[in-house]
């Protein structure tokens, strides 16, 4: 690929980025509605579950070991034990089983 194809990629997808980063500058929501409001609330949350929730399953290496340390880190969280506790020992009792198995 020449230099001038790789620029002009780069320049189109700068000029996309910053356009969809402009839409909101240019779209009035009513955000005093209740339904809004939670919408929004809720959004960057299932955002980044969308994100991390494949990549737990194949980050071990071992299925069962991820899907255990999965459970462990929901049932911790429903709980509500503090994020940084939760990740420890989620990390340590993953590691734990993966000794044993």
């Amino acid at each position: 690929m020449t230099n001038q194809k790789i620029f002009f990629i780069v320049v189109i997808l700068s000029c996309s980025t910053i356009f969809l980063r402009l839409i909101p500058l240019f779209i009035k929501v009513d955000t005093s509605s209740p339904k809004v409001r939670t919408f929004f609330k809720a959004l960057p949350f299932a955002a980044l579950s969308s994100l991390i929730f494949p990549d737990i399953f194949t980050s071990t290496g071992n299925i069962v070991t991820s899907v255990i340390g999965a459970f462990i880190a929901f049932v911790l969280a429903y709980k509500k034990v503090n994020l940084g506790l939760n990740i420890l020992i989620s990390v340590i009792s993953v590691y734990l089983i993966s000794l044993f198995i």
